[in-house]
């Protein structure tokens, strides 16, 4: 959390990990224990945000309800979280850069994207078989 109040503030480029330090009070051995790097910690928050979105995706896909309403309630969920997230838009297109240039940040990206697409066919499939 203190990373992602940094980069937002800071930008990836200008934050530094005294500043992630500082900010989370962490020692600066403690906070090496766990990230290596800056670009480790960037991993972290964005992994952690695509495994929460991934699994209230996966939820959505097992509800009772239709596969109408549950694209419904995706897309209403995906508009709020936009408006949520808004403060760290900075943060989201400085990684989105990243991704593009940087092999490790692709691939992340690329995980969440396969994932989240191969759970789509699922409300597709939910919706036909409702239709028979």
């Amino acid at each position: 959390d203190a990373a992602s109040e940094v980069f937002a503030d800071k930008g990836i480029h200008k934050a530094r990990m005294d500043d992630v330090v500082e900010k989370s009070g962490l020692s600066k051995g403690s906070l090496y224990w766990y990230f290596k790097s800056k670009d480790e910690i960037i991993i972290g928050i964005f992994e952690r945000l695509f495994s929460r979105e991934l699994a209230e995706l996966g939820n959505l896909v097992s509800a009772n309800s239709s596969a109408e309403d549950r694209l419904i309630q995706y897309t209403n969920r995906i508009i709020k979280d936009v408006f949520r997230v808004l403060p760290f838009a900075p943060l989201a297109y400085e990684f989105l850069s990243l991704a593009f240039r940087r092999k490790y940040f692709k691939e992340a990206f690329k995980i969440y994207l396969n994932n989240q697409i191969n759970l789509i066919p699922d409300f597709v499939y939910l919706r036909f078989i409702e239709n028979t």
